[in-house]
């Protein structure tokens, strides 16, 4: 039998002396790595990371231009300032009130100061919470939204387009120059509470094809109305959907005779009427499970 030795765990570190560190405190200013890990009998990151604890740094490194900058400490201001302005304000607004300090210094501080956003417990007709604005930014919206640009409230509140149109949307408000039913420049057609009553009726129990036919005067597509349904929330019931690999005897038989005939997978899927995806995954499907023959066209 062999015996089984057991794995030695990571070394322990030896302990700085007094003497080592005044070394370090006069050489690695002036002196490079490789030569102090000579002299000192150190590994070069157990010296930079005990230089990082002394605050120790390279001379030459004082005056270079691509020295990163050193980490400031924060003041009780900025602490004071934070606490106030982090709950309320989003990060958009917060680089304005800390120039020097970037985002996620900003994120960082808030997390170990244990402090989070007021406004994302707030409910609405959105699934994510950050979409909400606050009352004096809809205060804002309100006034606004009618004679200004999306891009420009974006900017002022700083939120992106999506939110303040879907904000907008959920307050029922619209530009001057909106006509109920018709585009307007380069936006998009608002959705009505006909057409929403509509798909809340018909999209559980009835195909997007269907739904669009019968939304003649609005001229809908099925990705509009797909979206539409998941932003209401409206989902399919689960007697009307049937697994896309089960097709009737009839189709799968058609199937195997066109593609033994010959055929390509396209021609196959319009004398079937099927779409070419579907078609594919079905071929497939049936030449490992049910023996149908390979070929090496690819259409």
């Amino acid at each position: 039998m062999k015996k089984k030795f057991k794995k030695k765990h990571s070394r322990r570190c030896r302990k700085w002396t007094q003497k080592e560190e005044d070394l370090l405190r006069e050489l690695y200013p002036d002196m490079f790595n490789f030569g102090l890990e000579k002299r000192l009998g150190r590994t070069i990151g157990g010296l930079c990371g005990k230089a990082r604890q002394l605050g120790l740094m390279k001379s030459w490194l004082k005056h270079s231009s691509a020295r990163f900058h050193e980490k400031r400490p924060w003041t009780q201001k900025e602490l004071k300032r934070l606490k106030k302005l982090f709950p309320i304000l989003p990060i958009a607004q917060l680089r304005v009130h800390f120039p020097k300090r970037s985002d996620p210094a900003i994120n960082k501080k808030a997390l170990l100061l244990g402090l989070r956003k007021n406004y994302l417990n707030m409910s609405g007709p959105p699934a994510k919470a950050y979409f909400n604005l606050l009352r004096e930014q809809k205060d804002i919206l309100i006034k606004l939204y009618p004679t200004t640009s999306n891009e420009e409230l974006a900017k002022l509140l700083g939120r992106t387009r999506f939110a303040i149109k879907t904000n907008a949307q959920n307050l029922g408000l619209h530009k001057a120059c909106y006509i109920p039913g018709e585009r307007n420049g380069r936006g998009s057609r608002l959705w009505t509470k006909k057409e929403d009553a509509l798909i809340r009726k018909l999209y559980p129990t009835t195909m997007a094809k269907d739904i669009a036919t019968q939304l003649v005067l609005v001229d809908r597509k099925e990705k509009s109305i797909h979206s539409r349904a998941a932003f209401l929330g409206v989902r399919k019931d689960p007697r009307f959907i049937t697994p896309h690999h089960l097709w009737p005897d009839e189709d799968t038989k058609k199937l195997r005779q066109l593609w033994q005939e010959g055929y390509r997978r396209t021609q196959i899927a319009e004398r079937l009427g099927r779409n070419l995806a579907c078609v594919r995954y079905q071929i497939l499907r049936q030449i490992r499970q049910f023996g149908l023959p390979e070929r090496r066209s690819s259409y």
